[in-house]
């Protein structure tokens, strides 16, 4: 047997050494899956399944098309490998459960793994082979679960499954900016805002890291953008920190923070680095603006009769 993934981000999808593998193109073959996959860890009475999948049909009905579905999944199963062939359903007369013990890669598996290993970690916390974990798994979503599928309990799943995601950004953008990565921490931002746009204290941090890193313009901008998604997603103003901050921001009077106690002696190295680093392009920054007040003066002495 080869390496077999299932897919669940985005498009469903079943790959067996990297190709795409036929047998799951049915509708309620795929939803039958995808649901045990998504409940594996606990059986499931075939009466309720039926139902749930089937809600418009009869009981006599719904139960003849869940033998049904179930008896073209396991032929699709028996395809892969006639010689090997896992088992993706415990099955018997009365209850259903996915088959966790089946070798196969499910990124729905290693995903909620993950969330699970850090849930209670503060971001600044994260040991290094965390971070790593956590930077690999957030990769892995590189769309909402199952999109395009609108059933209720997909709804619900798909909710859940972002919320864990921008639970280990938030995460990873809190150790980002403890080790004066700002621009690293930026970006998990961005990806944050990207779905949801009106996470005020999301933008609080995007605008800090932004004036940390030397770019205050971008940081006021960043208030803008905060500013709009709030009227238009949510109706109401920034609150009164936010506000606060902007007002910092604006009179270039952010406090900024001093190398952290928490850090060891390589990460503190780090971080010191990082702002070493960002010193040149903000001394050329500034020559610039000198260089442009000076021309302005310039300009207005020679204006002067």
């Amino acid at each position: 047997m080869g390496h077999l993934r299932v897919c669940l981000f985005g498009k469903f999808g079943v790959e067996l050494d990297g190709h795409a593998v036929a047998g799951f193109e049915a509708g309620k073959v795929q939803e039958l899956l995808c649901y045990l996959a998504l409940h594996r860890q606990q059986p499931h009475r075939r009466e309720k399944l039926a139902a749930l999948l089937w809600a418009d049909a009869s009981a006599a009905q719904s139960k003849r098309y869940l033998s049904k579905v179930l008896w073209q999944l396991q032929t699709a199963v028996d395809n892969l490998s006639p010689s090997a062939t896992p088992c993706f359903v415990s099955a018997d007369p009365d209850w259903l459960q996915f088959n966790c013990q089946a070798p196969l890669w499910l990124d729905v598996n290693v995903f909620e793994q993950a969330f699970q290993q850090v849930r209670d970690v503060p971001g600044v916390q994260l040991p290094a082979d965390a971070v790593a974990r956590l930077q690999h798994t957030v990769s892995l979503y590189q769309a909402d679960l199952l999109e395009g599928w609108y059933q209720d309990w997909c709804i619900f799943e798909r909710e859940r499954f972002q919320f864990m995601l921008l639970s280990m950004l938030d995460k990873l953008m809190q150790h980002a900016e403890a080790q004066g990565a700002y621009e690293t921490a930026v970006s998990h931002g961005i990806r944050i805002l990207r779905f949801d746009r009106a996470r005020e204290h999301t933008h609080r941090r995007l605008i800090r890291l932004h004036y940390l890193s030397g770019n205050r313009t971008a940081a006021l901008r960043q208030y803008a953008h905060c500013v709009a998604a709030l009227k238009e997603e949510l109706g109401v103003s920034p609150a009164a920190a936010t506000t606060e901050l902007y007002r910092q921001v604006a009179a270039d009077a952010l406090e900024r923070p001093s190398l952290s106690p928490a850090l060891n002696p390589s990460a503190a190295s780090d971080h010191l680095l990082n702002r070493l680093k960002r010193i040149p392009a903000a001394l050329s920054r500034l020559q610039r603006q000198i260089e442009q007040e000076i021309e302005a003066v310039e300009a207005a002495l020679n204006d002067t009769p």
